[in-house]
């Protein structure tokens, strides 16, 4: 057998995403900002916020998280945010050998790829290794 078949998931995309890059296959316009602190507050309205987002309304949920409508002080545009708790992806199994956070991991690698008019632009992804909180 290939030693490529023992390789996780997770590991094999991002190979697939290296050779991408490295062969000029991937078409974005920007990257994807990376954003290793998380600071939550109240704007002046009483608004919920995390960094310059202003927390609108929510959206819905699914099994990992919830997806949240907010909008940002710095440009004022709107963002839908999933929210997740790495405590609780961390421990739900989803293969004999993966998580739910291994999942996350790998759609964040997929979609710093992505760029179609009909699938949602990754902007930003903001993961606090200080806090239970990862944001896409």
């Amino acid at each position: 057998e290939d030693e490529s078949d023992f390789r996780s998931p997770t590991k094999k995309s991002e190979e697939i995403l290296m050779y991408r890059l490295q062969h000029g296959l991937i078409c974005r316009e920007c990257a994807v900002k990376e954003t290793d602190n998380v600071l939550r507050s109240e704007d002046e309205d009483g608004k919920k916020t995390i960094n310059e987002y202003v927390r609108e309304r929510k959206i819905g949920s699914g099994s990992y998280g919830k997806v949240v409508l907010y909008r940002s002080r710095v440009d004022g545009k709107h963002y839908a945010i999933k929210a997740f708790h790495k405590s609780h992806l961390s421990k739900q199994r989803v293969a004999p050998s993966e998580t739910a956070m291994t999942d996350v991991h790998r759609e964040v690698l997929i979609m710093k790829v992505l760029s179609h008019p009909n699938i949602v632009n990754l902007v930003e992804v903001i993961d606090d290794p200080t806090t239970d909180d990862f944001f896409m």
